[in-house]
């Protein structure tokens, strides 16, 4: 066998079980579901099973009884937390860390919630490596082995190296926090890891297409919202990067001529109409009180009050302007909405389908459903923990030598 044969057979075998890891990360499945999900034969399902299990991958246990003749097929599953990523979330009320594994799930967490706006990327990456040593990174107390590091940003992030080109709500611009952060974290616990840093919007509407709201639709547009607004835009299973890979910026449309200026440098913008702190504002709540304060606003909702009503009407009908003319650009199967826009989306419903209705071009059978993130605040910390992954779940033979 000459070397590129090797080659060919070695990539077929790579890709081989990385689709059956790509099955299995929705679900346990038997080898006939696997036969049929993959194309692959019954005994090459049988070969990459029993690699995966000696990889410390996946594990096979008896199926359920089905009533009919014969022993049940086994069914494959993922070892919990065997393997995963560590996911920061950097926000401007919050940052949050966590241990994500392959199936999407949050393993542990620890965030510190409030003001964040004049946190420097210094300051941001100590944080980060601290709280990383708090949920047990760098220890041998039975942790998931880490292939890798995932950073959400409320900003512009330059693809190919993870520079931070501008996030205006952090105050940030031509930032690197790769270096540093990968330095740290090998000073503080040992550990030598990829560091992928990512759009917030862009890795929560991969968040959520795959384990979330999303999943099951192929065209998604993704606004995520909290004192910034973000989007990101899912055609055919795979995201709209745009020229400069910084397509989704959808918190910039200019909504209202005779607005507020907004701190990317124009005005009008559709964030300074429905961001976090303009709602507070409106409501006459603390505007940099964060999350605290948008459950005070959701309490003072559930008892009628009259200024908080009135503030949540004006958002859901600001909400709908915006909206309305993504889904004439766009004509999405699906809307999925993140962040606070999430958490208070049945509270300005009436409002916000009211507007949709009234601006919405094509006919009146032309519904978008505009939906909550399944994963909440999650949504953020799934998606880069998913940009983390990415490598590793390409090669799953590989993760026993990468792997801390």
């Amino acid at each position: 066998m000459d070397s590129s044969t090797g080659l060919r057979a070695a990539d077929l075998r790579q890709s081989n079980l990385a689709a059956v890891i790509g099955v299995l990360r929705s679900g346990d499945a038997s080898r006939s579901e696997l036969v049929a999900a993959t194309g692959l034969t019954r005994s090459a399902i049988a070969g990459l099973i029993v690699e995966l299990g000696e990889l410390g991958l996946v594990v096979e246990s008896a199926g359920e009884p089905t009533g009919r003749p014969g022993r049940p097929s086994p069914r494959a599953r993922l070892i919990p937390g065997a393997v995963g990523a560590l996911a920061v979330d950097v926000s401007v009320t919050r940052l949050a860390v966590a241990i994500v594994g392959l199936d999407g799930r949050v393993l542990r967490s620890v965030e510190r919630s409030g003001e964040r706006s004049d946190a420097t990327p210094t300051s941001t990456v100590a944080d980060i490596v601290e709280m990383a040593e708090r949920i047990g990174v760098g220890s041998s107390d039975g942790s998931p082995a880490l292939v890798g590091v995932g950073v959400a940003i409320p900003g512009l992030v330059r693809e190919h190296d993870g520079l931070v080109v501008v996030a205006p709500n952090l105050g940030w611009a031509e930032v690197d926090i790769v270096t540093p952060l990968r330095d740290a974290l090998t000073l503080r616990t040992g550990l030598d890891l990829p560091i992928g840093i990512g759009n917030e919007s862009d890795l929560g509407a991969v968040a959520e297409a795959r384990f979330g709201a999303g999943s099951g639709s192929r065209n998604i547009l993704f606004v995520h919202g909290d004192v910034g607004v973000g989007g990101s835009i899912i055609v055919d299973g795979g995201r709209v990067t745009g020229g400069s890979g910084y397509a989704g910026e959808v918190g910039h449309l200019v909504v209202n001529p005779d607005g507020v200026p907004c701190r990317c440098g124009g005005s009008g913008c559709w964030e300074t109409e429905i961001g976090e702190r303009v709602l507070l504002g409106r409501a006459g709540l603390d505007p940099n009180g964060g999350w605290a304060a948008i459950s005070d606003l959701m309490t003072a909702a559930a008892r009628g009050d009259r200024e908080v009503m009135a503030a949540l009407a004006l958002q859901g009908r600001w909400m709908g302007v915006g909206l309305a003319g993504l889904i004439n650009v766009l004509d999405p199967e699906r809307i999925v909405l993140g962040g606070v826009l999430g958490e208070l989306l049945e509270l300005v419903r009436d409002e916000l389908d009211a507007e949709l209705a009234r601006r919405r071009f094509g006919p009146s059978a032309r519904r978008i459903p505009v939906v909550a993130a399944e994963l909440g605040s999650d949504s953020l910390l799934v998606g880069a923990a998913e940009l983390a992954l990415g490598p590793a779940l390409a090669d799953p033979s590989r993760w026993a030598e990468v792997a801390y």
